[in-house]
Formats: structure tokens, sequence, C-alpha cells
């Protein structure tokens, strides 16, 4: 081997070792504050929802440091979708629910559950003041305005229409309606009800690794379902990349997919798919 390629070796070794030290320790921690304005005739005031998901709770003690961003923002309401601690959730519960329990919002902090919280559901929110929407919702009122948030169950099996209907029978149309669930699997079903104003989830994690022009690596039965947006790894969805994060609107229905705030033990690397944290000011236009 002569010298240029020995070079050639030591560089690309270097590229990769910086490459995993920015996944591992640097863009995990850079946590983005995304802000949307969404404007509606339901409300005669501004609400301020934040929106926390995916927060899988370790032995990384940076993540206190998201209550205080928080609480800073001066939420009306926090809402949380889903997956909140890492395996083993009995020792890292106690961390959690320190953090949660430095949060602060005006109306509340109201969450639903993930495919993570399995089993740990009657003991993720115990001793804090957090409200959990299991198939139930909650009605809030700013003055003469109401907001009804709906919460359900992450389910990997099927959800079906009659189940949605009867959850959304209370949602009035006057009401601005937000509907919780851990992933976006049930937009088409939510939409066509035409009762929620607001589907807010998470769970893809953004597909974790974003890098353009690179194949992504799918689940055989999403291939090809939509066009390349960047996410190298295959978001666990039913809709393949369709909506692995961002904004959305389907059929009067206003999607949020979060990127999260944790990464989990399987793949704890994140490449141009920053943690966030998200803002919805929603009131009149």
């Amino acid at each position: 081997m002569n010298r240029r390629d020995v070079l050639k070796r030591i560089g690309a070794a270097g590229v990769i070792a910086a490459f995993g030290v920015y996944g591992f320790k640097i863009e995990p921690n850079n946590i983005e504050q995304n802000y949307f304005s969404l404007k509606t005739t339901k409300l005669t005031r501004k609400v301020r929802i934040v929106h926390l998901s995916d927060t899988h709770f370790d032995n990384d003690l940076s993540r206190y440091r998201i209550s205080g961003m928080v609480n800073r923002l001066n939420p009306d309401v926090i809402v949380m979708t889903g997956d909140y601690t890492n395996p083993p959730h009995d020792i890292y519960l106690k961390r959690f629910k320190q953090f949660i329990n430095a949060m602060q919002a005006k109306q509340g902090i109201y969450a639903c559950f993930g495919n993570w919280d399995d089993g740990f559901e009657d003991l993720m929110f115990r001793d804090t003041a957090v409200k959990t929407l299991r198939d139930s919702s909650i009605r809030l009122e700013f003055g003469s305005d109401k907001v009804q948030i709906f919460g359900m169950n992450y389910l990997m099996q099927y959800v079906s229409r009659v189940v949605l209907n009867d959850m959304f029978r209370s949602a009035d149309s006057k009401d601005y309606n937000v509907f919780l669930y851990h992933s976006p699997d049930l937009i088409d079903m939510v939409a066509e009800t035409s009762r929620i104003d607001l589907y807010l989830s998470g769970h893809t994690h953004g597909g974790l690794i974003r890098v353009p022009f690179l194949k992504a690596f799918e689940e055989p039965e999403c291939r090809g379902t939509f066009p390349y947006t960047g996410a190298l790894l295959m978001p666990y969805s039913k809709y393949g990349r369709k909506y692995d994060a961002g904004l959305y609107t389907v059929k009067g229905t206003t999607l949020y997919v979060s990127k999260g705030i944790g990464i989990h033990g399987k793949l704890p690397f994140r490449i141009n798919c920053n943690p966030e944290i998200t803002i919805f000011d929603i009131g009149p236009g």
C-alpha cells in the first residue's frame, strides 16, 4: 500500500469518526423550536399549544433543560404524544417525572401513549399533574372559546372508522378540536370524519438520518410509496415517507408529525434531523 492510499484511508476514517461524533453527541442535543401560526374562525384569541413527542428518557441528563425551554415559551397547553422512556423503564421513570413536574402550562399538560410505553401506562404519569387521554377527551375553556383535546391509545392493529367516530361523537363543530395519537397512521380516517382541526403525532423520528440523494432503506411493504424526502431510514409508518415529519393538510385537517426529542437504543443517532419542540399559535386570522 502506497502513501497516497494510506492517506485516503486515514481521511475516510476521519470523516466517518466526525460524522459519528456529530450524529451521536451533537445533533441529538441541538433542539429546534419550530413555530407555526394556524388560523381559525373558531377562536377569538390566540391559544398557544406546545407539542412534545418521543422523549425517550434515559441516562442523557441534558434533556432536563427542555423543561426550562418549554416554560419560557409560556404555553397555554402542553401536549405529549408518546414514547416517554427507554428501557429499563423503572429506572428512567423517576428522571422523566422530574422533567415533567418542572414544566408548567396555564391549562395543563395532556398526553397519550406510544408503543414504547406499553405496560407502563399506569405508572408513567403517577405523581404528576399530567392528564392522560386514553380513548377520551377533555374540553378546555379560554373565555368564550373552547378547545377540545382527544387522545387515543396507540394500537399496532387496525383501528376501525367505527371506533374513531364513536370517540369523536362529543366533538362540537364550534370548538377547536385537537387529536393526539402516537403515529400519523390514522390521518386518512380522521380527516374523513371532518371533526378534527389539528392532529398531532410523532413516532417516525423524521427518519433520524436525512441525507438527500441517497437511497432509503425501506420496509418492503412501503417501498416506492412516495417521492424521496431525504429520510435515509424508513419511518415506522404504513405511509412510508409520505408523512415522515412536518406539517401537512389532509382534507381540511392539519397534521403535524414531530421528529421527536429523544433517540432510542436501536439507533441513538441523528443526522440532518434535529430534535424539536413544536409551538402552535392558534387563533383568528
